[in-house]
């Protein structure tokens, strides 16, 4: 799972306790599973790509404007909502913000959907209460 941690580490201190780190975890938990390792090479390639990006385009060059939205926090909360809160946007959301936005949900929903794959696939190799917790977090986009 420590692929793209090991890979960019800034040093060679750091690429060392990110090894046994790695090695602690195989003694404890055990060798990882099919889903563990496809979760492992996706997050290696999406931060391979955000590397790439920030050596052509550099993310400080641009100071990014947030958009501005609202928080409104419901006195009673009897409903059955995650949140107590509903979100609102005062003015309507600009068309870069929303293809980030439905960029992002969408790596989300294949990392999730492959996941899935890979679970039913090895069945006979998996844990499930690793796996199914891992693709949970997929499932309501609160990974990372």
């Amino acid at each position: 799972m420590t692929y793209a941690m090991d890979r960019f580490a800034p040093n060679g201190v750091v690429r060392r306790r990110i090894r046994k780190v790695q090695q602690k975890y195989q003694e404890i938990i055990g060798e990882p599973t099919p889903v563990m390792k496809m979760l492992a090479k996706s997050i290696d390639v999406l931060a391979t790509g955000y590397k790439m990006k920030n050596l052509f385009d550099p993310i400080n060059r641009n100071p990014k404007e947030e958009p501005f939205k609202r928080y409104t926090y419901s006195k009673n909360s009897n409903s059955e909502k995650a949140v107590p809160y509903t979100t609102e946007w005062p003015e309507k959301i600009n068309l870069k913000t929303r293809l980030a936005m439905y960029r992002e949900d969408m790596v989300y929903s294949v990392i999730e959907t492959a996941l899935k794959g890979i679970r039913f696939g090895a069945k006979s190799k998996s844990d499930p209460v690793i796996d199914d917790y891992l693709i949970n977090l997929f499932d309501n986009k609160s990974f990372g």
